[in-house]
């Protein structure tokens, strides 16, 4: 090899090398834009699932949960706010519970919910007499679960009892794409 097809060689390469770090920096940069604004739509989601369930115990409700509706893709998770309000006169620990009812499939017919495809993470939470606190409930979506509406029951219950808190079952509606 001459001395003039290696130094082209050689300079070829550096400009290269020069390009990749160029296009690497740009798509660090892009990336950190975009998770900061993922960041804040999150923290004005969460503020939002906040002012909603307060507003919601204020009226005197002892449980909010919020929002109602939600969407989220197959293999994917999203958290909707519990709000509790304990009004029992006493120190109590309050757990949630969530179970998926029943599913709705795009053309309308509804059967069982098939469990393995929404899972929940459970959750205790103790609160003082008069205390409220609103709290995430985590739904995961298994990747094959079909298309359709998937139906939650949502109870909350003073872990020494057996009935629900507020006397209700609250119902989540998760659109599945």
């Amino acid at each position: 090899m001459n001395k003039k097809s290696a130094v082209s060689l050689s300079t070829n390469f550096i400009v290269i090398l020069i390009l990749a770090v160029v296009v690497l920096g740009l798509a660090v940069l892009l990336s950190y834009r975009l998770m900061g604004q993922s960041e804040q739509k999150r923290a004005e989601l969460d503020q939002s699932f906040v002012s909603e369930a307060q507003r919601i115990l204020a009226e005197g409700e002892k449980v909010a949960v919020y929002p109602r509706n939600i969407e989220i893709a197959g293999g994917k998770s999203s958290a909707i706010g519990i709000g509790i309000l304990n009004s029992a006169g006493a120190d109590k620990t309050f757990s949630i519970n969530a179970v998926c009812n029943a599913t709705i499939s795009l053309a309308g017919a509804i059967t069982d919910c098939n469990k393995p495809m929404v899972s929940f993470v459970k959750q205790d939470i103790a609160l003082k007499n008069n205390e409220q606190k609103i709290s995430p409930l985590v739904i995961s979506i298994n990747k094959n679960a079909g298309s359709g509406t998937y139906i939650i029951n949502v109870e909350v219950k003073v872990i020494s009892d057996t009935k629900a808190y507020d006397s209700l079952t609250h119902k989540v509606y998760v659109q599945v794409r």
